[in-house]
C-alpha cells in the first residue's frame, strides 16, 4: 500500500468514526471528535513536543479510555453480572 492509499483508507476510517459519533452523539459530540482528532494528529505529526512526551500524552489518553470503558462496562452491565466479578476480585 502505498501513502495516497494509506491517506485515503485513514480519511475513510475518520470520517465512519465521525458519522457514528455523530448518530450517537448528535452534531456537537462530532463536532468535538473531530477537533480532538486534528489537534491529536497535528501533535503526533509536528508539535513541539519531544518523543518522550508525545509517548506520555499517549499513555494518558489510553487512561482515560481504558477508565472510561471500565466504567461504561460497571454502569451498563447487568447487577448480576458485575456482582460475580466484584467477587472474583475480592
Amino acid at each position: 500500500m502505498d501513502e495516497n492509499e494509506t491517506d485515503t483508507q485513514k480519511n475513510i476510517d475518520q470520517d465512519m468514526f465521525l458519522d457514528d459519533v455523530k448518530g450517537i452523539y448528535g452534531y456537537r459530540g462530532a463536532r468535538e471528535a473531530s477537533e480532538v482528532l486534528s489537534r491529536a494528529s497535528a501533535l503526533f505529526a509536528g508539535g513541539e513536543l519531544d518523543d518522550d512526551a508525545k509517548d506520555t500524552f499517549f499513555q494518558a489518553i489510553m487512561e482515560v479510555y481504558l477508565e472510561s470503558k471500565e466504567e461504561a462496562r460497571v454502569k451498563f452491565s447487568p447487577k448480576k453480572r458485575v456482582s460475580k466479578k466484584r467477587q472474583k476480585k475480592s
